[in-house]
């Protein structure tokens, strides 16, 4: 019988299998490299997985990062320095090259 000690359980999450999911957003071949979001994913993997199911919808992205971005709510903290960095970063990377021409800026 094997042991399965110190192995997370099939499916379960870990800080590389987080890291992995960040690194399977793509864009365009020709587009510079996408920014990581090695931060986000180590510290809030919710995150990750949120900007993942609306990755391929431009508006939907953009309701994503404008809900993790713009408090609606009055009083929160907001995310560290280096994740908020993180995620203006990817928002600037994507409006520039994923998003269709002329939607751009919005």
């Amino acid at each position: 019988m094997i042991a399965l000690q110190n192995r997370p359980a099939h499916g379960a999450r870990t800080p590389q299998r987080d890291a992995a999911a960040a690194s399977r957003l793509q864009g365009p071949r020709y587009a510079p490299p996408r920014p990581p979001l090695t931060q986000t994913a180590l510290r809030f993997p919710w995150v990750v997985q949120k900007i993942q199911r609306a990755w391929e919808s431009p508006r939907a992205f953009d309701a994503v990062m404008d809900d993790l971005l713009i408090d609606q709510r009055g009083g929160r903290r907001g995310f560290p320095f280096e994740v908020l960095t993180e995620l203006v970063d990817l928002r600037a990377w994507y409006d520039a090259w994923l998003k269709p021409q002329g939607k751009r800026g919005l």
